[in-house]
Order: C-alpha cells, then structure tokens, then sequence
C-alpha cells in the first residue's frame, strides 16, 4: 500500500469538493461530486485489504458530502449539518491516513 499514493488522492478530493458550488443546478453539483467519488472509490481499494475500519470513514464521508450538496436524500437534514459531518469525516480520514503514511 502506497500511504503517499491514497494521501494524494484523498488531498485532490477534498481540493475538489472545496470548489464545488453550494447553489445552482443539481445535475451540475452531482456532476461535479463524481471525480470526488471516484478518488474515494479508488482509495477504498487500496486500503480495504489493511484497513477495513477505514471504510466506514469512507462511506461516512460520501454520504455526507451528497447531502452537503443536495445530491442525495439528506435523511431529513439540512445540507448545512451534512456539510459539518462531511468536514468532520475529513478531519478523521486525513488524520488516518497520516498515520498510514509514516507507518509504511
């Protein structure tokens, strides 16, 4: 496992959902939210054989951030409170995954 490898990717992900607009057309919100899944998808892959754990982080975050943004049944939330659980679950991953990087 590559920690440096899944570190880049998850730090192109967050840069992405960053810039994601709050407003406007939904299709373009969800549009946009696809390289983001694709980089988590592909960082589930490279760590589900070490560290399961970290997949509930994973699903957590992706969860969060399609509510974040609307693009999802947000379960009765405002986008505002998923926006603050998916800042969370970033805060938790990048912490993890520094911890993989220095351990490799």
């Amino acid at each position: 496992m590559d920690g440096n490898k899944i570190m880049e990717l998850l730090t192109e992900a967050k840069l992405l959902y960053t810039r994601i607009p709050t407003i406007g057309n939904k299709a373009a919100r969800d549009s946009a939210l696809q390289p983001i899944k694709s980089r988590l998808d592909y960082i589930r892959h490279l760590i589900s054989p070490y560290r399961t754990d970290l997949i509930e982080h994973l699903d957590h975050l992706l969860r969060h951030i399609g509510g974040a943004h609307a693009t999802r049944p947000t379960q009765g939330y405002i986008p505002q409170k998923h926006r603050i659980w998916a800042d969370r679950a970033w805060i938790v991953l990048e912490r993890e995954m520094r911890k993989i990087q220095h351990s490799l």
